[in-house]
């Protein structure tokens, strides 16, 4: 039984995977696409897109490599976006798109927010913000619009 690492990574328009051997040798690789809506200053997804796309990928690779494989380690890589869900941890939808229900990194509609958030806070020390709010971040994501007035 041959031993192999797998690795996943999870980027903006694609999913890559691939086997490799302990010794870099690559046995198989996939790219998955992914759902991706995008407008000025917007960007969407899907998580179920997302988090059904690496069961569909490591398939393509066992198809690629039908050989017994002992994995020895599993990495995974992934984008740093939002996922949004309810309190019953069900897919809470974007307003005008009933498929999306992620803000994707490079999602700027929060541009006001962190606006606000930087002005409020620029005076103060705080150890758990950054230096500067910018829109990809979570936290400008989450406050609300009726925060802008």
């Amino acid at each position: 039984m041959q031993e192999v690492l797998l690795s996943i990574d999870v980027g903006t328009a694609s999913l890559r995977s691939a086997l490799v051997t302990p010794f870099c040798h690559i046995l198989a690789i996939d790219i998955h696409p992914l759902r991706l809506w995008q407008s000025s200053g917007r960007m969407e997804q899907s998580s179920d897109n997302i988090f059904n796309s690496p069961i569909l990928s490591v398939k393509q690779l066992i198809s690629q490599h039908p050989e017994p494989v002992r994995t020895l380690a599993i990495g995974i890589d992934a984008t740093a976006s939002q996922v949004l869900l309810n309190h019953s941890l069900k897919p809470l939808h974007l307003p005008g798109n009933p498929e999306a229900n992620i803000l994707g990194w490079m999602d700027h509609r929060a541009q006001p927010q962190s606006v606000i958030i930087n002005e409020r806070f620029k005076s103060h020390t705080h150890q758990d913000l950054p230096s500067k709010q910018i829109p990809e971040m979570s936290l400008s994501k989450i406050l609300p619009d009726y925060h802008l007035t």
